[in-house]
């Protein structure tokens, strides 16, 4: 038996033109399996494929455009999004959606986005292995904080990334570019951020929290695995 996903894939290869064995190759299912459902005179017709596909991920669409968009386009991650939102069809109807998706997405124009001085930060980490002189490795962490505006940036080398080393190296980015700015980014750095709610609320840390209003700058999350929302610093 094959599923109603895996039979589609058989009418849909069979329809560009491809042999029964390239077909059990590409599925990886045996030669005669491809045979008997090509020849059965049951099941929905090679026409309707598509459209079949297309209800199976109709109201999950909007989504997964905005998610392309924001710079995820990892068919494995997004499945598994999809899946939690009541997704049931299979990886493969996904990719057949996701591929013209990521080519349009691919020639999209990315529109800059600039503040004025002061106003925004980026905050990220980068993790580095150096040698000592006796040739043991040790595992670094680079504190990266960038100003929007003017690139102005502090780097801090530091063994931990606990949140008494995140907000020191804080400390030591408002003396060294004179100020604080209003608003911080960041991705979902666990001292940072603990998760978000069924509406998308974020949550941060409440010790982190803590420090932002003693300093009176305001913290930013970006989206789950979206690079692009902290472009500067990256």
């Amino acid at each position: 038996m094959v599923t109603l996903d895996e039979y589609l894939e058989i009418q849909e290869l069979a329809s560009q033109g491809l042999s029964r064995m390239e077909i059990a190759r590409r599925l990886g299912l045996d030669r005669k399996t491809v045979c008997e459902y090509l020849m059965a005179v049951s099941g929905p017709p090679v026409g309707h494929s598509r459209r079949i596909r297309s209800r199976l991920l109709e109201q999950f669409e909007g989504y997964l455009r905005m998610r392309v968009a924001q710079g995820c386009t990892n068919g494995k991650v997004l499945l598994r999004e999809i899946q939690e939102q009541g997704y049931e069809g299979s990886y493969c109807t996904l990719k057949h959606f996701l591929k013209p998706v990521r080519d349009a997405e691919r020639w999209r124009a990315e529109i800059r986005w600039e503040a004025p001085p002061g106003l925004y930060a980026q905050v990220d980490w980068g993790d580095f292995t150096a040698q000592l002189p006796d040739h043991s490795l040790i595992r670094l962490h680079a504190f990266v904080f960038t100003l929007v505006y003017s690139r102005a940036i502090y780097v801090e080398w530091t063994t931990r990334m606990d949140m008494a080393s995140l907000e020191r190296c804080h400390e030591h980015a408002f003396a060294y570019v004179g100020g604080v700015p209003r608003y911080i980014v960041y991705d979902r750095l666990k001292t940072v951020v603990l998760g978000e709610d069924e509406r998308g609320q974020v949550h941060f840390h409440p010790a982190f929290l803590d420090f932002a209003q003693y300093y009176g700058f305001t913290l930013k999350a970006t989206p789950p695995n979206w690079p692009k929302g902290k472009g500067k610093v990256e």
